[in-house]
């Protein structure tokens, strides 16, 4: 889902149905396990400044606001 993986940053993208490239992508994160622990780190940051209760409070707080607001 490109909306929600940086590819190469928070996980890799491969095309629907390329079981040789996702292959690929496993034997690469099998021979640098240290891009695991930096991708799973970068993925969690973004899943929660994305995704986040506070985020997504703040999002609904404006929503409502927007919503009550009368002009004048």
């Amino acid at each position: 889902i490109p909306d929600a993986i940086k590819d190469g940053e928070t996980g890799f993208l491969v095309p629907e149905g390329d079981y040789r490239a996702a292959a690929k992508k496993i034997v690469y994160l099998i021979e640098h396990p240290e891009r695991v622990h930096e991708m799973s780190i970068a993925v969690h940051k973004f899943v929660e400044s994305t995704f986040g209760l506070a985020r997504l409070n703040k999002k609904l707080f404006e929503v409502y606001s927007s919503l009550t607001h009368t002009p004048s």
